[in-house]
Parts: structure tokens; sequence; C-alpha cells
């Protein structure tokens, strides 16, 4: 079986620019939804592309899956490069959906929000699961599926290619002639609905028809996003109705810069940007990735040539010994490399020379005293020489070992996360190691969380100048306070999650209610008799009034209904 493939890519009516990227050829299908703004977001993608696409090739008998997660790896490891090169790109990072086809199956490898759907005997189904937050409620049957679209927080994924270990879905899908295969960006499957997408696809005849009515229903939408749509029908071998592509097809960030072939208009939309990746562009993007590759290739254990110390060449009996002394290897090194391998061929001669010197002075017991004095004076201070490169050698492996161990602590630190509360009793996440040993040095502050009096949930940079309400410990129900020593760390998305979770047990936001205060009506002005006299007698007592004292009524006086009204205990203060 091959593929007949359409690509197509608009970067919607809102956003400025297009951070998708999206690739199709006869093997591969790949569609990368960039985020993290500042045109981060669409380089992240672009390497993840140009990494993926290598792939595409006849897969024969090969593990699809682990092919696909192989090369998505790479890509992660060279966005994690580009962050360390250019800081201000952190939070950077990309979705990944994409299909490896064999002529028989398809392998699939899928994080993030972007969807791959299959049309089967006119019935779609869609055969990734996102990895968001609503998604999560809804697989726990906390939130309908009818409300995912209406829900808050449907944008926050859990899982992105951002430079961080990642665990793909990895699958296999048996394929069919007459299967449709669709790929996109949530830039058209949040403003269009599953059904839509079904009677578009089952009604569209040509893959390139289906792309450019997918993309029109998106952009009639509202286009909110970047939209980008891969469509794949599997034919058999000898289908002949129309001229199959030969040649992979690009679209989204990639074509920046690039003369687009502009498709017709469709009734209210532009048209979407789509061209043919000729072999060239392709062959460029691969010499790009391996100049990349070689510039970015940094081995932790290098294979060090074994060369001579030129100062020891005295010291070899023979000329021949030099063959033996270096293994028979050229001495070619340069730099750095050749000066560490100097030292260590230099210390595997002496081991040759001292046991060759061993057996000398075995095959030399019969001679005099006098000849045996001769050859123990120089030999004592070779011995010497040698112990001491061999204590150096030592210790520079031992160095090493401890540079090696460092490295990667460090870096599975750097993977893992834990929630905590800081000494002003608001809830953080940490990165690093939940322990104490060392004063902390095992673990850094790395995010605040915010919680607003509607209960929606964000997290902002530790230190960052922001008007929000931390989150904090009082803001928990008391039979939920004790349980955040308790949560195990994880990797983030494991932590964000918990902090949902947390974040479900705050108490409700505080409401004092007070009555209506009535306005008082003004003072009656007394009448002629009951006007005060200033000319009394003396003597006489001023009259008192027998009228009682006003009392304020119950309408006037704060109503305190008991509820929602005290902070840490029955509810929360937000600021």
């Amino acid at each position: 079986m091959k593929l007949n493939y359409a690509i197509g890519s608009d970067q919607g009516l809102v956003r400025g620019n297009n951070e998708d990227s999206a690739y199709a050829g006869p093997h591969l299908l790949i569609l990368a939804d960039g985020m993290g703004g500042h045109a981060a977001g669409e380089v992240a993608s672009q390497l993840m592309v140009e990494h993926v696409s290598q792939l595409d090739i006849d897969p024969g008998n090969d593990d699809m899956r682990s092919m696909l997660a192989t090369a998505a790896d790479e890509a992660n490891r060279s966005i994690a490069r580009r962050i360390k090169k250019s800081p201000e790109t952190d939070g950077m990072g990309t979705t990944l959906t994409t299909l490896l086809f064999n002529g028989t199956e398809f392998g699939l490898c899928h994080v993030g929000d972007s969807r791959g759907y299959r049309m089967r005997d006119g019935n779609l189904e869609r055969i990734t699961t996102d990895d968001t937050y609503v998604q999560s409620l809804v697989d726990r049957g906390e939130l309908d599926p009818e409300d995912v679209s209406t829900h808050p927080q449907r944008s926050m994924i859990l899982k992105a290619y951002n430079g961080r270990v990642v665990e793909p879905t990895l699958k296999t899908l048996d394929a069919r002639p007459g299967d449709r295969i669709m790929l996109c960006s949530d830039g058209l499957s949040d403003p269009v609905t599953d059904s839509t997408i079904e009677t578009t696809l089952s009604s569209e005849g040509t893959p390139e028809g289906a792309v450019k009515q997918l993309i029109g229903l998106a952009l009639r939408s509202g286009g909110p996003d970047n939209v980008t749509v891969i469509v794949a029908d599997v034919v058999a071998d000898d289908y002949a109705d129309t001229p199959l592509p030969t040649e992979p097809l690009i679209a989204g960030a990639p074509n920046t810069g690039q003369e687009l072939d502009p498709r017709p208009d469709t009734s209210s939309t532009r048209a979407a940007a789509v061209i043919a990746g000729s072999r060239a562009a392709k062959q460029a993007q691969q010499a790009r990735q391996a100049a990349a590759s070689l510039d970015d290739d940094t081995p932790t254990d290098p294979k060090i040539p074994e060369v001579p110390d030129p100062d020891d060449m005295d010291d070899l009996d023979d000329p021949g010994d030099l063959s033996n002394a270096n293994g028979g290897k050229g001495a070619k090194a340069k730099g750095a490399a050749a000066a560490a391998g100097a030292a260590s061929a230099h210390g595997d001669g002496d081991d040759d020379d001292e046991d060759a010197d061993d057996e000398y002075d075995a095959a030399d017991e019969p001679a005099t005293k006098k000849a045996k004095k001769k050859k123990k004076t120089p030999k004592k201070k070779t011995r010497k020489s040698r112990r001491g490169w061999i204590v150096g050698l030592v210790f520079i492996i031992i160095v090493a070992v401890l540079v090696t161990c460092f490295f990667f602590v460090d870096k599975y630190m750097k993977d893992r996360y834990f929630i905590t509360v800081n000494a002003n009793d608001k809830i953080v996440i940490n990165q690093g190691m939940s322990s104490d040993i060392l004063g902390g040095l095992w673990n850094t502050p790395y995010q605040e969380a915010c919680l607003n009096a509607n209960d929606n949930l964000t997290t902002i940079q530790v230190g960052a100048i922001e008007s929000c309400h931390r989150f904090g410990l009082n803001d928990l129900k008391e039979t939920a306070r004790g349980s955040i020593s308790s949560l195990p760390g994880g990797d983030y998305s494991e932590v964000l999650q918990q902090l949902h979770r947390l974040a479900a047990e705050a108490l409700p936001a505080c409401v004092i209610r007070k009555s209506e205060t009535p306005t008082p009506a003004p003072p009656t002005p007394p009448t002629s008799s009951e006007a005060p006299r200033s000319n009394n007698t003396p003597g006489e007592e001023p009259p008192t009034s027998t009228e009682p004292v006003p009392t304020p009524t119950t309408s006037q006086q704060v109503v305190d209904d008991g509820n929602l009204n005290t902070p840490g205990v029955t509810c929360r203060e937000v600021n």
C-alpha cells in the first residue's frame, strides 16, 4: 500500500506568526505545534521536524515505534542545547504527532494536544489522546467531554518536548486501502467539532480538497490560532486514479522566508500556504542538522588516542618499542586531546617497560654485584617516576568519574520537581530533590502558584512581580494541609497535576454579607411649646424628656450569617 497525501497551514486571523511545522512524505507524516512566543515556538517545531523527517524512508521490518521515539528524543536534546545556548528561549517547546508507514501498518508517536484521526468505513475515530489537564479530568470522570471546549484551562498541556525528559505515547495501527488519516493542530480541533470534521473528510474526494475545506472551517470559526492540517489516503499498490506524490511537502514555520505557492481562496478566508519541498531542500536540512550535531556534540567519554611522550623517547631501549608503547597507533592527535593521550600512553609504556625490567633482572641473576649495582641505581629512579605517573593517572580517573557522576546527578535533579511550602507558608514548586542534605543545596525554588477568587490556578516564576494571590497553606482545607509534606516528587507534568489536585481542596473565597442601612431621616424641628427656654427660674430644674431614647434597629446592624467569613477556617482571603 501507498500514501496519497496533502498538507496545508495558515497562521490564522489572530496570531502574527506561524509556530506550526508540518511534513508529509511517502512514508512519514509529522505535525509539530510550537509554543513559547518570541519566535521560540517555531524554532522548537522546526527542530523537531528536521530531526524526525530523516526517517522518511521505507522502514521495512524495523521497529517503527522505537525509531520515532529515538528521533524525537534527539530533537528534544537539540531543543535543550538551543535553550542552554540562548537562555532567552527558555520555555519554548513543541507538541508532536507523527506516523511512520511501512506499507502495511503505521507506527505512532504522540506528545501534546495535536491530534490524529482515522476515517474508516465512513466512521471517524481519534487515534491520539490529548496530554492536557482537562483530558485528565475527563479520564478520571471529573469532567464531561462536552464541557472540555468551555473549560478555562482547556489549553494547559501536561506533556511537550521542551528540552526536558518526556515519555511519548507509542503504538502501532493497522492500515487498509480506503483509510483516510488526518493530523491537525489545535487550531482546527478547538474551534471545529469532531462531527464537522467527520462530515468534511467523508465528503471531500481528494486529500487536497479536504485540507482546504478544513482550514477554511477553522478560519470561518474565528481562526484564533495557527491551523495546520495533513490528510493522507491509504491506497492500493495498483492505484492509478491520479498520480501519487513522490516528493515531501512542508508547511508552516519551515516556509518562512520562502516563496509560497498560494492555494485558491475559499469564500471567506485567505489561501493556505502550501509548497512541495524538493529533495534539495531536504538535503540542505540534513546538512544543517549534521553541522549542528557536530557543533553541539560533546561526548562525555571520548576515546583518546595513545601518543608517546617525546621526552621519554630516550627511555626506550629500541626504536621498535615505540609501536609497543602506543599500541601501534599513529601519533596524530591535536591540542588538549593529544596532551592527554600522551600522558595516558606514557603510563602504558612505563608499565610495559617495568615488566621488561623485571624479566631482565631475573635473567641477570648470575652477573657480578658491580653490574647489579650499576643497574639498580637508575632503575630505582625509573620506578619512582613510574609510580608518580600511575598515581597521577589514578587521580585523573577518579576526578573524571566524580565529574561524570556530578553531571548525571545534576541532569537528574533538573528533571525532578516537588511541591513544598516556603517560609511565608506559600505553596511553591521546587526543582531538584526533596532533601535537606547540605542545607537544601539539592533543590531550588522554581515556580510560585497563584489561585484567584474563581479558583483559576496559574504558575509564575519565583520572585516575579505579578499581581496575583499566592496560593498558601491557609487557603487549603485543614484536612489537606498535612498532605503537602507527603507528596512525592516527579517530573514537571506529574507535579503540576498534584498542584491542581491541591487547588481542588482549597477553601472558598471569603464573603462578608451586610444588610443595607437605611438613610436616617432629618430631625424634626421642635415646636414653640417644645422649644428650650433659656430664662429658667433660678433653682428650677430644667425639664427632662419622657420620650424613650431610640436604639438601632436590626436592619442597621451587620448581619453575620456564619458562612464564608472566617479566613483559614471556612474561607480563604484573596488579595
